[in-house]
């Protein structure tokens, strides 16, 4: 049974039995494997329980499921990975002891930003598992450094984390983090997080000025509240001291959010093109083929970085179809998932900062 952690009343909560079954079979998958299970497992899993996954996760509310309900695509790919947030988690029966030592490493995260010595070489605020499991007072056993990884899964895409880095199969990860990791310094609940974290993610509201253009049903399938591309790693792309100058890049992102929030399938399926055409000689590759086929990638980057790959057709069909007497049936649903670009360009960052998976 769950143990009520102060604070859950401030987190999103899951409306009906079958969208909080949903988080709970995630969950018990994370939490004996450390790994997040894809959206054809659990939907098969459901299924033979008589739930309507898509139909679920539809009604999810916004917060429970990272980058998800995706409006723009509501039935994920089979090879789609379910990954809960740090609220979704607090929602699922067994999750108390990784959620208070998430809380207990954003803490130590916020601590160590603000202690850093930049050295010689001009290294961001960091902490590896090794500090992490000092700082915690956990001991060296099998336990507690899965509760670690857990806790740290949990926090790699969280406000204020700017990198990370996996050493494979070593068992050893890195986390770097931001300013934007200070006003998380006190932060005592699940509640409190909760609400500072929402906070600083809250959208700005686009004009209806600059929504022109876009048909109704378009704009519906957008307003869900969030950038296409995260604020996040544009702030980190506009930041980063790299030999690449990434200025054209940061502004095909911010392009791409103003056209994807504005409803416009064709320039947005353009700027992903341009997005895509772009980077691949910051992954030492000269096409973005390349970038997929000889990169290394973590498990979840490949299936993302394929995801990209694959729809790459869309935007050769919106650049180049020539006029026709059929009508063409482009609209936002077109467009792939978003956690998808926002796991290259993490990828992109953290290879240019010396931070790679």
């Amino acid at each position: 049974m769950q143990i009520r952690l102060p604070g859950t009343e401030e987190l999103p909560a899951p409306a009906a039995p079958e969208q909080q079954e949903l988080l709970q079979i995630v969950w018990n998958v994370f939490a004996s494997t450390s790994e997040w299970p894809t959206f054809d497992w659990v939907d098969r899993k459901l299924d033979r329980q008589g739930i309507d996954t898509v139909a679920a996760l539809a009604q999810l509310p916004d917060g429970l499921m990272r980058g998800l309900p995706d409006p723009s695509r509501p039935v994920p790919q089979d090879d789609a990975l379910l990954e809960l947030t740090i609220a979704g988690a607090a929602r699922c029966d067994g999750s108390s002891d990784v959620v208070l030592l998430f809380l207990a490493l954003i803490r130590v995260l916020a601590e160590t930003e603000r202690n850093w010595q930049t050295g010689p070489g001009g290294e961001k605020p960091n902490l590896s598992n090794h500090a992490a499991m000092r700082r915690l007072d956990l001991m060296p056993i099998e336990e507690h450094a899965t509760l670690l990884l857990q806790a740290r899964t949990l926090a790699q895409f969280e406000p204020g984390i700017e990198g990370y880095h996996i050493a494979n199969g070593s068992g050893t990860w890195t986390l770097r983090v931001g300013r934007s990791i200070r006003p998380f310094r006190e932060v005592g609940d699940i509640g409190a997080y909760w609400c500072t974290r929402e906070a600083l993610r809250a959208p700005t509201p686009v004009s209806p000025a600059n929504r022109s253009g876009g048909s109704q049903e378009m704009l519906n399938v957008v307003q869900s509240g969030s950038s296409y591309i995260s604020d996040e790693i544009i702030t980190a792309l506009e930041n980063a001291t790299t030999k690449y100058k990434l200025d054209k890049l940061s502004a095909l992102a911010r392009e791409l959010n103003q056209n994807y929030s504005a409803g416009r399938p064709y320039a947005s399926q353009m700027l992903l093109r341009a997005i895509l055409d772009h980077v691949p000689p910051a992954f030492g590759q000269k096409t973005f083929d390349s970038v997929v086929a000889n990169v290394s990638w973590s498990r979840t980057d490949k299936a993302h970085v394929r995801k990209l790959r694959d729809t790459r057709a869309s935007a050769d069909d919106v650049l180049h179809r020539q006029i026709r007497q059929s009508p063409s049936h482009f609209n936002m649903n077109d467009m792939p998932p978003r956690a998808a670009i926002n796991a290259l360009l993490q990828a992109l960052i953290d290879r240019l900062s010396g931070v790679e998976q």
